[in-house]
């Protein structure tokens, strides 16, 4: 399936079926859904998070066409540690002071996801030796050629 299908089945089926939790939360009372207070600046906060959000998910459609499902779906989740930086950065007193934004366990799992894609990235060249059969003439036995330049022979 292409990055234009699988979109479209995501929309198609929060369409059909994500709304139906909605009118459900509110009516057992388990969360409240009113609208914004009426302020400028809350709704400017509210158009900006969107624009944000759209250019995220038109960013990922475009990743899932140009690579594939499974490198957008392992870089995706770096997106976490560049948020807890940036909340640092905005929400750190002006002073940049981290501690303040974020704790042990955030940093913990922001590092468990850098070591993660850095371990995926790296993963094929750690473990994977390419080898080749080759027939040696000379020799009359089937040898193979490993990236070592190693030889072995059976």
């Amino acid at each position: 399936a292409d990055a234009l299908t699988t979109t479209g089945f995501i929309g198609l089926t929060n369409l059909v079926a994500g709304w139906i939790a909605l009118p459900a939360m509110h009516l057992s009372g388990l969360e409240t859904f009113e609208l914004p207070p009426p302020s400028r600046s809350c709704w400017t906060v509210l158009v900006a998070n969107a624009l944000v959000e759209y250019s995220f998910d038109v960013s990922c459609a475009v990743a899932i066409y140009a690579t594939s499902a499974v490198v957008t779906a392992v870089t995706a989740p770096l997106t976490i540690p560049l948020a807890l930086l940036a909340d640092g950065m905005i929400y750190g007193g002006g002073t940049g002071d981290m501690k303040k934004v974020g704790t042990g366990w955030d940093w913990g799992g922001a590092a468990l996801i850098l070591v993660g894609a850095v371990l995926l990235e790296i993963k094929p060249n750690l473990f994977s030796r390419k080898r080749e059969k080759v027939f040696h003439s000379d020799l009359k036995e089937s040898c193979i050629l490993s990236e070592s330049t190693r030889i072995h022979c059976v």
